[in-house]
């Protein structure tokens, strides 16, 4: 199959992301973010075709967003933008500690004037007709928050024949029900153990055929619950020098294992072995880890070339290491500062 004919289809958070990286005399970087955004418009980088499915606001912030991703080929046919949407805005503060460590902080607040930003609003189930009659079918469906309209979807999709990859911040109790539901239609979860670290204990009889846990720099484990549950299998961690930024690192793992898969013959999720899984897995490790040696969440994207980038991502996985100064000379300047704004301009009204 080629890449064009990969279709991804993606519901979650999809919001603006402001950079600042503590530099007075460093302008913000904005640039579309959130779980949901990034590895869309990361396999879209990649040569696949997404569709993201947000529900967004008509004002600026949405039109940065959607420029953003449409400079990426990303499909916006099932992202509206209304006055009853929402798109969400965070702020990504970076710092760095004595050791010269990057330390993150995500703000939820307008530093002009302490009230709330934007927060994410879900797909509604009532939308969900409208949504699958205009694109009726893909290969894989993706989600990274949990709700009646996201699991309909999720539904319908698979029973056009789609994989379900769905990657959890939480677990909520309020969402109980829901994630009962989601027990048989998720054929992939994949979660952080900083985020949930009671998976096992609460899922021991499984949750989905194949749960990957991420465990920061210590690497990844997984388990392939084919017929019953399997053991857990762990893959170290891709180590580089020249950290800049983790945030995003996530994303660029899911994008490297759906990635890893739609380039198989035939995917078929039932005839996975452990070492195929351990491979797509390890692909996912690679870009996470080179993703982390530029800033925001798709610096990578802006600075290598994508010929370049399988070169590198190749000799990472080959070598299981990778010389800085190779990753320097391939590199260029991308990812730029905006103009001065303020918060209020974006949450200006679009007619």
């Amino acid at each position: 199959m080629s890449k064009k004919k990969f279709t991804i289809l993606g519901t979650g958070l999809v919001a603006l992301d402001i950079i600042i990286n503590g530099n007075p005399d460093t302008l913000p970087i904005l640039t579309a973010g959130g779980s949901c955004g990034n590895v869309l418009t990361i396999l879209s980088f990649l040569g696949y075709n997404t569709f993201p499915i947000a529900r967004l606001a008509s004002n600026e912030a949405t039109h940065r967003l959607i420029t953003d991703i449409s400079r990426w080929g990303v499909k916006t046919d099932l992202v509206s933008a209304t006055n009853d949407g929402s798109t969400p805005i965070i702020i990504q503060r970076m710092k760095y500690n004595e050791h010269g460590e990057v330390i993150h902080r995500f703000e939820f607040r307008d530093p002009e004037n302490g009230k709330y930003l934007p927060s994410y609003k879900p797909v509604l189930a009532k939308a969900v007709e409208a949504i699958t009659e205009t694109v009726n079918k893909c290969n894989l469906f993706y989600f990274d928050r949990l709700s009646r309209g996201a699991l309909e979807l999720a539904k319908f999709y698979k029973q056009q024949g789609a994989t379900v990859f769905y990657e959890p911040s939480s677990f909520k109790e309020d969402n109980a029900h829901l994630l009962r539901d989601c027990i048989g239609i998720v054929d992939i979860v994949k979660f952080s153990h900083e985020r949930i670290p009671n998976f096992e204990i609460k899922f021991a009889n499984g949750f989905a055929k194949v749960e990957i846990e991420t465990l920061g720099s210590k690497g990844a484990k997984f388990r392939s619950n084919r017929g019953k549950v399997g053991k857990w299998h762990y893959l170290p961690p891709f180590k580089l020098n020249n950290i800049k930024d983790s945030a995003g690192a996530g994303d660029w793992c899911s994008a490297g294992i759906i990635g890893h898969l739609a380039e198989l013959e035939d995917f078929d999720i039932d005839l996975m072995r452990i070492k195929d899984w351990a491979d797509a897995i390890n692909t996912g490790q690679s870009y996470a880890a080179l993703s982390c040696n530029f800033t925001g969440a798709r610096g990578l994207m802006y600075n290598i070339e994508l010929n370049k980038l399988k070169i590198l991502i190749l000799k990472l996985k080959t070598e299981k290491k990778l010389d800085n100064n190779i990753l320097k000379s391939l590199s260029k300047t991308g990812l730029m500062g905006s103009q001065k704004l303020s918060i209020s301009e974006l949450l200006i009204e679009n007619n």
